[in-house]
């Protein structure tokens, strides 16, 4: 597994870059899972401007077997929100990317066994990470550049969200950061296993990270249900709220003299 954008280019339509991977697949017999751009298309035949964040699975034969499209996009970082109706200063907007997002949650299948994929921050969204797992991922993976974040403690909260999401789901995950931590969290949320270099040093490192992986078959209830324990939370309140309010009137209006 490689990371978020680790193929320059669009690896899909670029012959040399295809060429590279799908050789370096078939010479080291394996499945390569990388991150590349992905300019999209029109009907999928005319090229646009519009690029997505993508996901390739490489077969051990050299064939694209699948692909996942971020679907959970940056604001101002990957695209301009509102874009044509709000005209934002050109500070902001100057160096702006024009993604378009993903709308499948893909699981992919490989030697028996079946995995998800999210990309970047689409860690903190729970809801989004849960719907890999509800159709069936039995691990996911996280590609992930923290570039964007330097040295700041960002990519420590992106580990920790990711270690609060394998909990929820029950599930394992492996990160790839290019430049950020890579990973090996357990369904528990523990951390088996984290890439470090010298000093210790654990961002904008190079390396190589191996670990074993749970293959999980069984869903929790927040994966099948959500947040359904929180919105019970929410209508119990407002429920309780209204009759307190009720209750409030029926005494005011009784002690009011006739």
């Amino acid at each position: 597994m490689w990371p978020e954008t680790a193929i320059p280019g669009d690896v899909q339509h670029h012959p040399e870059l295809k060429r590279y991977v799908s050789h370096l697949a078939i010479d080291t017999k394996t499945h390569l899972f990388v991150g590349s751009s992905e300019q999209a298309k029109l009907g999928d035949r005319k090229p646009t401007s519009g690029l997505y964040n993508s996901m390739f699975l490489f077969s051990p034969e050299g064939n694209i077997e699948g692909q996942y499209r971020k679907i959970a996009l940056i604001p101002f970082g990957e695209y301009e929100p509102l874009r044509g109706i709000v005209r934002w200063p050109k500070a902001i907007v100057a160096a702006v990317g024009h993604f378009l997002p993903g709308d499948q949650h893909v699981v992919f299948t490989t030697r028996g066994f079946t995995f998800g994929s999210i990309i970047c921050w689409e860690i903190i969204f729970p809801d989004l990470f849960r719907q890999f797992v509800k159709r069936g991922a039995g691990f996911m993976v996280n590609a992930t550049n923290e570039a964007w974040f330097h040295g700041t403690a960002v990519p420590y909260q992106l580990l920790a969200m990711s270690a609060f999401r394998a909990a929820e789901n029950r599930v394992a995950i492996v990160r790839a950061a290019n430049t950020g931590i890579s990973a090996f969290i357990d369904p528990f949320g523990r951390i088996t296993a984290r890439l470090r270099g010298v000093n210790q040093k654990e961002l904008f490192v190079e390396g190589v990270l191996n670990g074993a992986v749970t293959v999980s078959t069984a869903a929790t209830f927040y994966t099948r249900h959500g947040d359904l324990f929180a919105w019970a939370q929410v209508v119990l309140s407002c429920v309780m709220l209204l009759a307190s309010g009720v209750t409030i009137a029926v005494r005011r209006k009784s002690l009011m003299p006739a």
